[in-house]
């Protein structure tokens, strides 16, 4: 399964971030490829991530908060977010309060969070 690629609908590119299912080593793992990815794109984009049955950590808890400050926040416009209730929302509103760049916004399913990210 591809985990982080590029993807289009009606014309518009964002990025896609898929988390699901992984435990915390692999967490870390696809964030380092993101970076990568977001690091290599000149211009901004939209974001779409799925952390659906995904096991977060501490690392990967401070892995994005530094991320979303120094490389999603300046080149990220919009970004939602799959698979978050429970403790996960508890998780995802300290995310938004000190992540100090990114704001995320949760969805319920992809075709309302591909309407969010693309709604230009």
């Amino acid at each position: 399964m591809e985990r982080v690629y590029w993807a289009e609908q009606s014309g518009q590119r964002y990025l896609v971030v898929r988390y699901n299912g992984a435990d915390g080593r692999q967490m870390l793992e696809i964030l380092d490829e993101a970076l990568r990815v977001m690091r290599d794109e000149t211009g901004t984009f939209p974001l779409l991530t799925d952390v659906t049955d995904a096991t977060m950590t501490t690392a990967w808890l401070s892995a994005i908060k530094t991320a979303s400050r120094d490389v999603m926040g300046p080149r990220v416009t919009r970004c939602a977010v799959l698979g978050v209730s429970g403790v996960k929302s508890a998780m995802l509103r300290g995310f938004n309060t000190v992540g100090g760049g990114l704001r995320a916004l949760p969805f319920p399913d992809e075709d309302r969070a591909l309407r969010y990210l693309l709604a230009w």
